[in-house]
């Protein structure tokens, strides 16, 4: 997911290296609701509304019926219709936290702090 790489790269931008702590945890959460260990249909309703917001659901999802079938089925294509334009939503929109927040760095001088701590 770039757009979650993003949006944590953004997070330790902002918050310098001490924010580093959350850019473990935020990847595995993800993928609980992403359908990687297990199908989105064995999680409660209110989280599956959460699930589906995800597009790495409807990949996982394709590729559970794929390999329980042996054949596509005919909602593949939808399901990668969906996942793309997710995707591409989730890309510009942390593409504009990040641009916010690099420019947020650049005007109060964080960018040098941060640099000078690495030293």
């Amino acid at each position: 997911m770039i757009g979650g790489r993003s949006f944590v790269s953004a997070i330790i931008f902002r918050l310098g290296p001490s924010g580093e702590w959350l850019g473990w945890p935020i990847p595995l959460i993800l993928s609980i609701f992403s359908g990687v260990y297990y199908p989105i249909s064995t999680l409660p309703p209110a989280l599956q509304i959460v699930a589906k917001l995800m597009p790495p659901c409807y990949i996982f999802q394709s590729m559970r019926i794929i390999l329980s079938t042996g054949s596509f089925s005919t909602d593949l294509y939808v399901n990668l219709l969906i996942s793309t334009s997710l995707a591409v939503v989730f890309l510009l929109a942390t593409y504009k936290v990040f641009i916010i927040t690099y420019h947020y760095n650049l005007k109060t001088g964080a960018i040098a702090r941060f640099n000078a701590e690495a030293l």
